[in-house]
């Protein structure tokens, strides 16, 4: 996914105020909206269905309230970590949190589910939700409670979004989806006369399509790509032969001099297969990619690519020091022309 120049925040380099309210702001905007879900529902049944349905929406208003908030905090902890692998250029645990954080998010949203549909009556019943309304407030809740695994991969998404300075594309996304909703609860309504529960269900619906958007930008076709001056590190060196002595050397030997030259970069030397690499590699979001394999190195090449065009190049391994600089020096060029 390319990531307009709006979307990116630099908290690095000039005056702090500015990024910071533009980093805080759709933070703030997002978590509004999420709460904003349960409310559209309660208006629209409230003008165009009956009030019964209304109260029984609105009394699981706290309880949606607690669940929403309780997946924002939860992921603040996966925002945190990962944000601290990055700084510290730790490749392997930087993957290893972003796995990780979709795993749990799973786990903990089926599971918040499982509960929510063994617990909805009690828990209303816990509310004093009046006996007149309670069929449709069980309904609506346990239908709810069918998006939760959704909600919990969209605040655990936005956290590793957050953790790499974007807090605009999780807010876009939500804007979309609720949008969605708002739509959908009037056509469960007022074309198909679903009622609560197709109120309901279009609001879970709707809570995976945040999900979905999310997901599409850090697994689509090149990643996460973050512009140069922006990025946690610039480029990310693929050793696809870190078992062959000659070619670990000479990926350690390029790793130094880009180090040496000032350039932010990460060295992928770990024991995995290819395929795993490069797609790990798509999940740091390094604008510049550079693969080294025994393959390349016998024929004197080091693989290049500019990850925001998909442009692959290829630099000859007895002229480096001259040669790539001034590829990369090209690919930031490129990208300082699209922001201008």
């Amino acid at each position: 996914m390319h990531f307009g120049k709006h979307l990116q925040i630099d908290m690095l380099h000039g005056p702090i105020i500015g990024p910071m309210i533009l980093f805080a702001l759709p933070l703030a905007m997002t978590g509004v909206l999420q709460q904003l879900f349960n409310t559209a529902d309660v208006l629209v049944l409230g003008q165009f269905v009956s009030t019964e349905a209304l109260a029984a929406v609105g009394n699981n208003s706290p309880i949606i309230g607690l669940l929403v908030n309780l997946f924002m905090g939860v992921s603040l902890g996966a925002n945190v970590v990962i944000a601290r692998f990055i700084g510290a250029h730790d490749l392997k645990e930087t993957i290893r949190a972003v796995h990780t954080s979709f795993l749990l998010a799973l786990i903990f949203g089926v599971l918040v589910a499982v509960i929510g549909e063994l617990m909805a009556r009690p828990m209303l019943e816990a509310l004093s939700v009046p006996t007149s309304v309670m069929p449709l407030a069980e309904t609506y809740l346990r239908i709810y409670f069918l998006g939760m695994p959704a909600i919990g991969l969209y605040n655990f998404e936005s956290a590793i979004y957050r953790s790499r300075g974007n807090t605009w594309m999780p807010l876009q996304a939500l804007a979309a989806a609720s949008g969605l909703n708002v739509v959908l609860d009037l056509l469960a309504v007022l074309v198909f006369d679903w009622g609560v529960a197709g109120v309901a269900a279009t609001t879970a619906l709707s809570n995976y399509l945040s999900a979905w958007i999310l997901y599409r930008g850090l697994c689509h076709e090149h990643g996460i790509i973050f512009p140069p001056t922006v990025a946690p590190v610039e480029c990310i060196l693929l050793n696809l032969d870190p078992g062959k002595e000659e070619v670990r050397a000479k990926a350690e030997e390029i790793y130094a001099m880009l180090c040496k030259a000032g350039v932010t970069v990460l060295l992928d030397d770990r024991e995995e297969r290819p395929g795993v690499k490069f797609k790990d590699a798509d999940l740091i979001g390094a604008p510049m990619q550079l693969v080294l394999g025994g393959k390349g190195l016998s024929r004197g090449v080091l693989e290049c690519k500019d990850r925001r065009t998909g442009e692959k190049g290829e630099l000859p391994v007895d002229a480096l020091e001259t040669a790539l600089p001034q590829w990369m020096e090209g690919v930031r060029k490129a990208w300082a022309e699209r922001r201008a």
